[in-house]
């Protein structure tokens, strides 16, 4: 049973949710490092290059869960939290860790995303000149303005502070709740989401660009965030998920990778089974995200992980690369457009370019800061 406000001795560190949450993390900066290099363009990104199908079906796959995976994540800590911590702790807490960093972040990121998107106006490295970058970012600024402004990569966030609201005004009742199978929780949960692509724009799930909540992404979400906190009771429903996880991903690979065919299909708008297709894409999408989704949780919580100084550091690092990569991954797409080289060697090159800029600037900027004190603890340097 959740409840607030009761004195908990401090609990063992779960070492899955580290691995959990690191993987989860690297998936996301291969998922932004890829977009450029799709056969099919993304209009929100600054630019496309002649893209491979190979970056379609690695960005599909890796789509299917991996945001998903992240609210189950937050459910769990914030389920966890909630047993342990009275509601004026909690609200200081999420306060400073999510709503902070969430409104600095979109003042401070997302001009720099949208800066990014006038760079195609520009032959060569031309976008680097002090009236290019100017007017680039003025750009931005308008854009944002125009479109109730862009939460960017960071409507992740924007969706957890409701989804903190709604779970503490809604305790009592969801307290009553009792979970205990995860085949009718998948059940459940495939139903669902399959209602709320059917409202959606694509046949994918849409992903909330702007501070204009969009409900059929936002119940898809929260229905996940509602599976962290009640795995997080540590009672037969989680038990139950460990037990049933190969099964779950035994399915869901196959499932998830069957997927992308009516995606495909998709492309021709003028198809006599059009309605079939779509049917098939959000069904087969719905199903293998859930399975994927309980499967991996369930995979990862029954290993035996060995608890590391490393592991720590890059679990204390991890907010920060989200928050971090997406303006740093786009920055090396740009620098890197103008070069004549292959993809596959483009891509490399962002993704660990990215990765391994957000854990300097993480080391030298932010882990021994004030800025680190705020995503987490500021952490003392060990003396050499």
């Amino acid at each position: 049973m959740i409840t607030l406000g009761i004195d908990k001795p401090p609990m063992r560190r779960l070492t899955y949710i580290d691995w959990l949450r690191n993987v989860s993390n690297f998936a996301r900066v291969f998922i932004h490092a890829s977009v450029p290099y799709m056969a099919s363009a993304a209009p929100m990104w600054p630019l496309n290059e002649e893209g491979s199908y190979l970056f379609d079906f690695g960005v599909f796959e890796t789509h299917l869960f991996v945001m998903e995976m992240f609210y189950v994540i937050a459910g769990f800590m914030f389920g966890l939290e909630m047993s342990r911590k009275n509601m004026r702790e909690i609200a200081q807490n999420r306060g400073q860790r999510i709503v902070v960093p969430f409104v600095a972040g979109v003042a401070l990121f997302t001009p720099i995303i949208l800066m990014y998107r006038g760079f195609k106006d520009y032959e060569g490295y031309g976008f680097l000149s002090p009236d290019a970058l100017k007017a680039s970012y003025l750009q931005g600024w308008e854009l944002g303005m125009e479109n109730f402004f862009p939460t960017g990569h960071l409507w992740f966030l924007y969706y957890l502070i409701f989804f903190y609201a709604l779970t503490l005004l809604f305790r009592k009742t969801l307290d009553k709740v009792k979970v205990g199978s995860a085949l009718k929780c998948l059940g459940v949960g495939i139903v669902l989401s399959c209602i709320c692509m059917h409202f959606m724009n694509r046949w994918i799930l849409d992903n909330p660009l702007t501070l204009t909540v969009e409900w059929p992404s936002f119940v898809h979400y929260y229905f996940f965030f509602l599976v962290g906190v009640k795995l997080s009771n540590r009672d037969a429903f989680l038990d139950n998920v460990l037990d049933r996880s190969k099964v779950f991903l035994r399915v869901g690979v196959p499932l998830g990778v069957l997927a992308i065919v009516p995606q495909l299909w998709s492309q021709d708008v003028g198809h006599i089974h059009r309605d079939v297709i779509q049917a098939s894409a959000i069904v087969l999408g719905c199903a293998s995200t859930h399975l994927l989704v309980l499967g991996l949780w369930g995979w990862f919580g029954r290993k035996k992980w060995k608890d590391s100084s490393t592991l720590r550091y890059f679990t204390d690092a991890s907010y920060w690369v989200y928050l971090s990569n997406m303006p740093l991954v786009m920055l090396w797409h740009v620098m890197l457009a103008p070069l004549d080289m292959s993809i596959y060697v483009k891509f490399p090159i962002s993704l660990f370019g990215a990765f391994g800029m957000s854990m300097l600037t993480y080391e030298y900027m932010v882990r021994y800061t004030w800025v680190g004190a705020v995503l987490n603890k500021r952490r003392v340097r060990n003396p050499t």
